[in-house]
């Protein structure tokens, strides 16, 4: 190569360099709705599928608070394309407004053989039935709890097609696959407090709504959007994760 043909080449270099990268920014960018989705973000768009309790456990929300900031109420129904609010002001509780009542007359007093014993005027506290929980499924821990490392359950390895039961009674809230990472999911409703989650199943055996009690079948263990057959298994409380452990043993 001659001189000048040298020359010539370190003149055009850097006007080509620069004509390559300014090519490359009109790229257009790859959109993961997913991934948009799912970061921080002040409103949730709907999808097919979902229910307000898919939507809350997406966020690691309690149902209710999300509910609260939407004004919604049950059933809590949803549409494909509703705006959902994720941050918000709570509504206010409405002021008691005292009632006015005449003074009343005093009784007249009988005399009697027995007395009777008065009647609290305070009403009674009465605990909530305490939930029974049962082991999920046949199989070994092969991941712990750790919602530091983003774990916010524990899988348990088994056979394609085993048994996955119903941890505690109570109402399907949500059976479906829209939950990105959970593969096929169930979850539970056991009270207004409790919720579990029963992910990767190969197939679904119960639908939304639909009463199931403790121990009851359903669904069958597979690895859908997982690597290895297996059921991922979650207890949340007031929509926060909490360690099945602490619950239930194998």
């Amino acid at each position: 190569m001659g001189g000048k043909s040298r020359l010539l080449l370190l003149f055009l270099l850097p006007a080509l360099l620069a004509l390559v990268s300014c090519s490359n920014e009109n790229y257009a960018p790859v959109n993961n709705a997913w991934y948009a989705n799912s970061g921080p973000t002040d409103v949730h768009v709907v999808q097919k599928g979902e229910t307000l309790y898919a939507v809350a456990w997406r966020y690691d929300m309690d149902y209710r608070t999300l509910a609260a900031i939407n004004h919604l109420s049950p059933p809590y129904t949803l549409e494909i394309g509703q705006r959902i609010a994720l941050k918000g002001k709570m509504p206010a509780a409405r002021p008691s407004i005292p009632v006015q009542s005449r003074p009343m007359r005093p009784m007249p007093v009988y005399p009697s053989a027995r007395t009777i014993a008065p009647q609290p005027t305070q009403p009674v506290y009465v605990r909530p039935t305490a939930i029974k929980w049962y082991w999920p499924a046949k199989g070994r821990i092969v991941s712990g709890y750790s919602p530091a490392a983003g774990k916010k359950g524990i899988d348990i390895a088994g056979q394609m097609g085993e048994p996955v039961k119903a941890s505690a009674s109570g109402r399907v809230a949500y059976s479906g696959s829209g939950l990105r990472g959970y593969g096929n999911l169930i979850i539970i409703k056991h009270n207004n407090e409790f919720l579990s989650a029963y992910a990767h199943n190969q197939k679904l055996l119960v639908r939304e709504g639909q009463e199931v009690k403790a121990g009851q079948v359903i669904a069958l263990m597979g690895n859908t959007e997982s690597k290895r057959v297996m059921l991922h298994f979650e207890i949340r409380r007031a929509g926060k994760s909490v360690n099945p452990l602490n619950y239930v043993k194998p």
